[in-house]
């Protein structure tokens, strides 16, 4: 005795239905709906076989659509289009306000205002470009931007394939071929069934269509993605066979799964804020960018008044080239780069060859009368020559051989594969970094001192009675340069450098020298 028969002869007693012959009855009653619905030319519920005319609308949405996919095969990935959708929605006076968030309005407007009525411009522009995001737009543009992907996305279906099956000799994108459809077993394209409902039902037949290929026809510079009539009568067939629910019926019938319900492939991405919002990043952008450019002008200016060439090169290792090693796997690298390379010339060029003698001259010519003063000059002027080694041991130790280099060289090459090198790699950078920033400080602080000494030194000399070096009539003899120009040309420079190191290191070195100073 079989398990089936088993089952229905002790269901007589017990009073439970028969789950087969229940779906059997399910599917019978499925069958006989076949018979009032108004596509029953799709399908034939007796034979099973799936008759030409589904082919022949398939074959209607296969001509209809086959341009999309070629059209807007990058449509989800295309800032473009997006921007094109959502400025298709804004009226004249936003788009000018929108024209005037970019770097190329704010560079030219600086030419003739100050950066701060520049940037209340653009928050005038970005407050009435965000006026406009009020009320319904946002949902209407995020609903045609979902309507354009769900077309892409329907489109996408594979009709040539499916349409096979139909008519074997069916030729790929030939149109002018006549198919001859014949009927096909409901099983051999129940899945592909499926899969059409899951990727076309996100089309909402009764969107604004007009609207949506009118954006797509300014997206691909005047050409159809879509034929509007052709699309209309394409949308009027599928909204009838929705409402009829044919392609459902046929799905349960066909594998005899009578619960089967469709899981639509829904589409919900939001690309109106996101608009606004990347406008608000453009507008920032191009305010810093505009700030950047004019304190690197500002850098260069600084550093043509204190060197011959502005952009010679003094360091070996601490540079950009090593730099990017470590930034390209996503670490700090080298923070004070310029700011050391400068230093290390300004150390070598500057002021062992123009202001050690000088401070040398001052020191041991000049007559001082506070013991205190010239110790100070003096301190400080060993501690540069000390930092002058210091200096280039330090950048020596960043090569391949030396103590911090050796050891970035070989975690750098492991640190994608090991935390421990990744970690090590961390540690050395800020440690040498550290470094480099007390160079960088100390060095400035030494060159405060001298730069403040001679500064006082220089406002002493006209005093009948001088608080500093007493005898600035005998030093002037034994200077090819003038002693006192030597003196105001080596403060300026002092006072240049500084501001250099610290607009490139954003460190506050010392509050009182720029406001204590005058470039006299």
């Amino acid at each position: 005795m079989t398990p089936a028969f088993l089952n229905k002869f002790l269901s007589l007693f017990h009073g439970r239905k028969d789950p087969e012959t229940e779906k059997k009855k399910i599917l019978k009653s499925l069958a006989k709906e076949f018979a009032g619905n108004k596509f029953s030319r799709f399908y034939k519920p007796k034979s099973g076989l799936v008759e030409p005319g589904l082919g022949a609308f398939f074959h209607e949405m296969y001509k209809t659509l086959s341009y999309v996919p070629t059209a807007l095969q990058n449509a989800a990935q295309s800032d473009i289009l997006r921007e094109i959708i959502v400025e298709s929605f804004l009226d004249a006076k936003y788009l000018d306000a929108r024209q005037r968030l970019n770097a190329d309005y704010v560079a030219q407007q600086v030419q003739t205002l100050s950066i701060a009525e520049v940037s209340a411009l653009l928050q005038e522009d970005l407050d009435l470009l965000s006026s406009a995001f009020e009320g319904s737009l946002i949902a209407d543009v995020d609903e045609c931007y979902n309507q354009i992907l769900a077309l892409v996305q329907m489109a996408s279906f594979d009709f040539f394939f499916f349409l096979k099956k139909f008519d074997p000799n069916l030729v790929e994108q030939n149109f002018n071929y006549q198919p001859q459809f014949h009927p096909v077993r409901g099983a051999v394209l129940s899945e592909q069934l499926r899969d059409f409902l899951e990727m076309s039902h996100a089309v909402d037949t009764d969107a604004d269509w007009k609207s949506i290929l009118r954006v797509l026809k300014v997206c691909k510079n005047g050409m159809d993605v879509v034929v509007s009539g052709q699309w209309n009568r394409l949308l009027s067939q599928l909204r009838e066979i929705r409402k009829s629910g044919i392609l459902e019926l046929m799905i349960r019938h066909i594998d005899h799964d009578p619960d089967w319900q469709l899981k639509p492939k829904k589409i919900e991405e939001h690309i109106a804020r996101a608009y606004l919002e990347n406008r608000r990043a453009e507008a920032r952008n191009a305010i810093t960018g505009c700030l950047n450019a004019q304190k690197n002008a500002r850098l260069y200016e600084l550093a043509g008044a204190i060197f011959d060439d502005p952009d010679i090169k003094g360091i070996r290792y601490y540079t950009d080239e090593y730099h990017e090693l470590y930034t390209e796997k996503n670490f700090e690298g080298f923070i004070y780069i310029k700011a050391l390379n400068y230093l290390k010339i300004f150390l070598f060029d500057i002021f062992k060859k123009d202001i050690l003698p000088l401070c040398e001259l001052l020191l041991i010519r000049g007559q001082w009368s506070s013991v205190e003063q010239s110790l100070k000059m003096s301190n400080s002027y060993h501690e540069l020559l000390d930092i002058c080694d210091r200096l280039s041991k330090f950048d020596d130790s960043l090569s391949e051989e030396g103590t911090n280099g050796a050891q970035l060289h070989a975690a750098i090459t492991r640190a994608d594969r090991s935390k421990i090198q990744a970690r090590i790699v961390a540690r050395t950078l800020r440690f040498v970094n550290g470094q480099a920033l007390d160079l960088i400080n100390t060095s400035a602080q030494a060159l405060i001192v001298i730069g403040q000494i001679l500064k006082n030194a220089y406002e002493d000399y006209p005093r009948d009675f001088h608080e500093y070096i007493l005898n600035w009539e005998d030093l002037e003899p034994m200077a090819e340069v003038p002693v006192l120009r030597r003196v105001v040309n080596t403060y300026k420079r002092i006072y240049n450098f500084i501001q250099l190191m610290h607009s490139l290191t954003r460190q506050t070195i010392k509050p009182g020298l720029a406001e204590e100073a005058t470039a006299s």
